[in-house]
């Protein structure tokens, strides 16, 4: 199945914990994966501080890149918050669409 068809994992923030993306990685899949937005960046900082689209860093306990990208998400009272997504390999984040 594997040299058919790239398989992606796509997971909630509940999975976003450096075991996953390391297990993930591990197995040779790519994987998307929700994001706190105050998750800590290597270099100092939290992913709320980016300000770029498909920025590459290093998360706090991960030894490889990730790719940051982010959304506004609709509340149902109206409104809207930031969602966060990071991405095992780059082009991943670029191509997700976000529907509400």
């Amino acid at each position: 199945m594997r040299r058919t068809f790239r398989i992606r994992v796509a997971a909630d923030a509940a999975f976003g914990t450096a075991w996953f993306l390391f297990g993930v990685r591990r197995l040779g899949l790519e994987t998307v994966v929700g994001m706190r937005r105050d998750r800590r960046l290597r270099g100092g900082g939290r992913l709320l501080d980016l300000r770029r689209q498909g920025s590459q860093v290093y998360l706090w306990g991960l030894s490889f890149p990730v790719w940051v990208a982010w959304y506004r998400y609709p509340l149902p009272q109206g409104g809207w918050k930031w969602r966060y997504v990071v991405a095992t390999r780059r082009h991943a984040c670029g191509r997700c669409k976000f529907v509400s």
